[in-house]
């Protein structure tokens, strides 16, 4: 049994332990199970393996600058309102500046909100069979880079 609760062989041993993946000499065993659910593991045999691929997915978080970009446009469109004789082209251009900051604030915090976190996918390529992934938080993971090292380096050795 390895750390990870895991059922090993005679002559298997664990190269590496990174959360959801544990890489052995023979095979890569992925927990696919969600935060707070019990281990779902999937294992793939490492010469069945032809290709990792990673890639960066999501977006960070613009809080702050949607709340900056609303705000002016609320002070600019109450600007023009309460500042009376100003000259119909600038009291244009404040409401049309103070519409388009408010808009372009709130966008943001709606996408700020709603969007997909930072995330690393790891893509496990199997010929003849669909790519398997698993997420990793936040971009360029370094948790990913060690498997994807480790992984290359178990693969040599076979």
């Amino acid at each position: 049994m390895s750390a990870a609760g895991l059922q090993l062989a005679k002559d298997e041993e664990v190269l590496l332990e990174e959360a959801p993946a544990v890489l052995t000499n023979r095979r890569l065993i992925v927990d696919r199970a969600r935060d707070g659910e019990e281990p779902e593991w999937e294992e793939f045999p490492l010469k069945d393996i032809s290709l990792f691929k990673k890639k960066n997915g999501g977006k960070e978080g613009r809080l702050e600058l949607g709340l900056k970009m609303g705000t002016a446009g609320i002070v600019s469109i109450l600007l023009e309102s309460i500042v009376p004789g100003l000259p119909d082209l600038v009291d244009v251009a404040l409401f049309l500046l103070g519409a388009v900051g408010f808009l372009a604030g709130t966008y943001t915090l709606v996408s700020t909100f709603l969007g997909v976190k930072p995330h690393t996918a790891v893509s496990i390529v199997i010929l003849g069979e669909r790519d398997k992934v698993f997420v990793l938080p936040g971009h360029d993971n370094p948790a990913a880079d060690k498997i994807t090292q480790r992984f290359s380096q178990a693969r040599r050795r076979l």
